[in-house]
């Protein structure tokens, strides 16, 4: 009986899927009990070659052309067999007990509005300090061990390609708004969610080895589309709630105020961030004063770049009432652009 299905978005490290198939076929959960679907979003199928030999049945992939993660996972959600779905991360490599974990999770909090974290962890090699700032400090990236113990466990949120849930909340409440991505498409639909009862349980056990690669000016680009994506999810809703947690308008008039400052504060982040990385991979110790003022740097980086991204995105029309999640046209339907399911098919004419 398949009852865990691992879904797998893969959009931009196709090279990393190997490995994960690897470390997919030496998990610990027997390997009739889960099945693996892989979208490959605008990514050949050859991206998959021999590495799905192992699962025979058990892996399913399916391409589409170049349309999003976030479409690539409510495809997955409809294409999955299983009642639990686990989402793995394209940068990610499944610890072997991962599965067994989440699944023990599911078992043990059997409510449909159940979901489940679990801990990321940075391979043996030494990090750069821009990498430690993002898991440490901030925990945009993922919260390391070090950062989970001071955050408030209360606050658990959903990580992208990072969580576990049921099948039928998904099906029931929604899934991604596929015109959102870099982040704000979890935030919308945790916010979603949790007014319809989500919680979110976080599971140690549920482990994962981070295998991508960050560096400064892709993660300003990421706070980029983060930053447009942010203002569109705020306008989706008529919800201050939902404003106040995105703060996309606050991230545009830092920005109204800071522009001027936008491309010289970025080249003072990159020169400072190149010296802390270099004494860094030379064995050197970064001073305190040193970390501190890079920690300020690549905070007012980041803010500035979302804050564009928010301020060019102001200029697109809003989507259209009936792009919202929840949305009905015929009474008890929904459409797939709805973020739902047909409950009962309309009588026609």
């Amino acid at each position: 009986m398949t009852e865990l299905t691992a879904i797998l978005a893969v959009r931009d490290r196709p090279d990393l899927l190997p490995a994960i198939l690897d470390a997919l076929a030496k998990q610990s959960l027997g390997r009739e009990r889960f099945e693996i679907l892989i979208v490959l979003d605008g990514i050949a199928e050859t991206a998959l070659g021999d590495a799905a030999g192992p699962f025979r049945q058990a892996l399913r992939s399916v391409r589409q052309n170049r349309s999003g993660l976030a479409a690539a996972r409510n495809l997955a959600v409809y294409l999955a067999k299983a009642p639990v779905l686990v989402f793995l991360s394209e940068q990610d490599l499944p610890g072997p007990d991962l599965l067994l974990a989440h699944l023990a999770a599911h078992l043990q909090y059997t409510g449909e509005n159940a979901a489940v974290t679990g801990q990321v962890e940075l391979r043996a090699s030494p990090a750069t300090p821009l990498l430690r700032y993002l898991t440490d400090v901030t925990g945009e990236l993922f919260l390391s061990r070090t950062a989970r113990e001071q955050a408030s466990p209360d606050n658990e949120p959903l990580r992208e390609g990072r969580f576990s849930c049921k099948r039928a909340m998904l099906i029931e409440h929604g899934i991604y708004h596929p015109a959102l991505h870099s982040g704000a498409d979890h935030e919308e639909l945790e916010w979603r969610l949790r007014s319809r009862g989500l919680y979110v349980v976080h599971q140690p056990e549920a482990r994962t080895e981070f295998a991508g690669a960050v560096d400064l000016d892709r993660w300003c680009r990421q706070a980029i589309h983060e930053g447009g994506a942010k203002l569109r999810a705020s306008r989706l809703h008529d919800s201050d709630e939902l404003r106040d947690k995105l703060a996309a308008e606050r991230l545009i008039d830092t920005f109204r105020e800071r522009r001027l400052d936008y491309a010289s504060h970025l080249r003072w982040t990159r020169d400072l961030d190149r010296l802390a990385t270099e004494r860094a991979a030379g064995g050197l110790d970064n001073s305190n004063r040193l970390i501190a003022t890079l920690h300020s740097a690549y905070a007012k980086a980041f803010e500035l770049c979302r804050g564009k991204g928010a301020w060019d995105a102001a200029e697109e029309p809003r989507l259209a009432a009936t792009d919202r999640p929840g949305s009905r046209r015929p009474e008890n339907y929904r459409s797939l652009l709805d973020f739902g399911v047909r409950f009962e098919t309309p009588t026609m004419p």
